[in-house]
């Protein structure tokens, strides 16, 4: 993992972020960084004794995550929900991405 770190473990930069809201905007969406979404990702390796805690839609163990992309798959955000947070407003409420934004980081 600390191979990838510099790259792609890390916030992005002021210029970098700039240069994110300057395509985005091109398109049609002015200050946009990136996409944000939630999503469920099935849980193959759940310990047994947590699947009630995890279960999703599919009724299998299932991990609620939030992310935020570039269009070059560069993804600078990702969160992964408490257990029980089996929608998406209980991973936005708790999003540490919202946190920073409203305190003006």
């Amino acid at each position: 993992m600390h191979h990838f770190k510099d790259e792609y473990l890390r916030d992005p930069s002021a210029e970098e972020l700039q240069s994110i809201a300057n395509e985005y905007e091109r398109l049609g969406f002015p200050g946009c960084v990136g996409c944000l979404d939630c999503a469920g990702w099935e849980w193959d390796a759940c310990p047994v004794g947590w699947h009630e805690n995890y279960k999703g839609a599919s009724k299998k163990p299932t991990l609620r995550m939030e992310a935020v992309c570039h269009d070059d798959l560069y993804c600078w955000h990702l969160k992964f929900g408490a257990p029980g947070s089996k929608n998406d407003l209980n991973i936005l409420y708790s999003s540490t991405l919202f946190q920073r934004i409203r305190r003006g980081e």
